[in-house]
């Protein structure tokens, strides 16, 4: 069980690696495809698209993040799926609405037919990686719109964070999971950021 990008690095896990190692076994990848769902791979289907791991692998979803719908998905064959429906929802949880199952449904089939949103998704995110490497900040590669770098000590990223969002702009000085002791600078990008916005955003730092 893994993430297929993390949430926090953007990095995507080495599924490749972990195919390997499981296949001997007859293993299966569970993968949480939360963050690379819609935005990575080739259709959008995905890390296990990307890494080529799709026979090998099931794969879940939130549909909040690049769908901006509820709930969530899984992808799997017809007897995993009628095994967890007979799985109690845990604590918080709940079966969901069916206006939400439509709005879903809608979004999924409108980002299948619009792949030049993805197009346009993963364009300002290699521009925003270029303009921050320009600058001479280390950012690492990943096929997902989560560009992450570190910058000083936290009370640096802080100080970056506070006086960025005095210009109107905001980024994130994250200390979840992966970011280490220190936190990390994570910008998201969105399908509608312009070179006109990272250009700001390059031009403040500066």
């Amino acid at each position: 069980m893994t993430d297929g990008v993390f949430a926090t690095t953007g990095r995507v896990a080495p599924l490749s690696e972990y195919a390997k190692v499981i296949s001997p076994f007859d293993g299966r990848l569970f993968i949480d495809e939360s963050h690379s769902f819609g935005v990575v791979g080739t259709h959008g289907r995905g890390a296990a698209e990307w890494c080529g791991v799709e026979h090998l692998a099931d794969v879940g979803s939130t549909l909040s993040k690049a769908f901006c719908a509820q709930g969530a998905m899984v992808g799997c064959s017809s007897l995993v799926a009628a095994q967890l429906r007979g799985i109690p929802a845990i604590r918080g949880a709940c079966a969901g609405s069916p206006l939400s199952a439509v709005a879903a449904t809608a979004s999924l089939d409108f980002v299948a037919q619009h792949p030049e949103l993805r197009a346009n998704l993963a364009a300002m995110t290699n521009y925003l990686r270029a303009r921050l490497r320009a600058l001479g900040v280390s950012v690492n590669d990943s096929p997902a719109p989560i560009v992450a770098f570190r910058y000083g000590g936290r009370e640096d990223m802080q100080a970056l964070q506070r006086r960025l969002f005095e210009k109107g702009i905001h980024i994130y000085h994250s200390s979840y999971f992966g970011a280490g002791p220190e936190g990390i600078i994570r910008c998201a990008v969105f399908r509608d950021h312009s070179r006109e916005d990272i250009d700001a955003l390059i031009a403040a730092m500066s």
